[in-house]
């Protein structure tokens, strides 16, 4: 028997292909018994109580989004002391032979960060010496709808009733200093 995890991330191929990759695989190995798992994070995923059971996935994809989500799922199913096979890729990690692999698999994650990170860093530098400035512009705001924009008629419409503005912010998640500072905002625009 094998546990096949299918993966709704809809980034990655569509359940129905994961299905059949897997059910192919299942055939050709001549394995009788095959229960699917449908999750939304399979860091949540339980191994069914016995030891050294397989887990199966159509590509590494559907352990996780990021390489950071992919180690945390690694090492949630090695600690339950279970095999995976990875089709697309061809990755057949056993739990007795994975502990090594797993530890160059976070060093690799940790070396990519740093990458990253340095290449970011070359880059401001690099515009910085070019004469560019960094940050935003002055006058420049923020392009995201703060929540107080995102609820502004619920929050008009609670001043004129006479609400506490300490109920409102907490109604709409927001400290009651940003709440006082929306307010002044809406009186100087002229909107309340």
């Amino acid at each position: 028997m094998i546990i096949a995890y299918l993966d709704r991330n809809p980034k990655n191929i569509s359940v129905d292909a994961q299905r059949s990759l897997i059910e192919s695989y299942a055939k050709n190995k001549k394995v009788s018994e095959v229960v699917f798992i449908e999750n939304n994070d399979i860091c949540t995923f339980k191994n069914m109580g016995k030891k050294e059971q397989t887990l199966v996935v159509a590509n590494m994809a559907c352990l996780g989004s990021n390489l950071e989500k992919i180690k945390d799922s690694l090492f949630s199913i090695t600690a339950q002391k279970m095999n995976l096979i990875s089709i697309e890729e061809g990755y057949e990690l056993y739990s007795k032979k994975s502990a090594d692999l797993l530890k160059g698999f976070e060093m690799a994650v940790d070396i990519k960060t740093r990458c990253n990170s340095l290449f970011m860093r070359n880059q401001l530098a690099q515009k910085r010496l070019n004469g560019g400035k960094l940050g935003r512009t002055v006058g420049a705001k923020n392009k995201r709808k703060s929540r107080c924009e995102l609820n502004k008629d619920f929050i008009i419409q609670s001043l004129k009733n006479g609400l506490s503005k300490s109920a409102i912010a907490r109604q709409v998640g927001v400290s009651t200093r940003t709440l006082y500072n929306f307010e002044q905002t809406l009186r100087q625009n002229g909107e309340f």
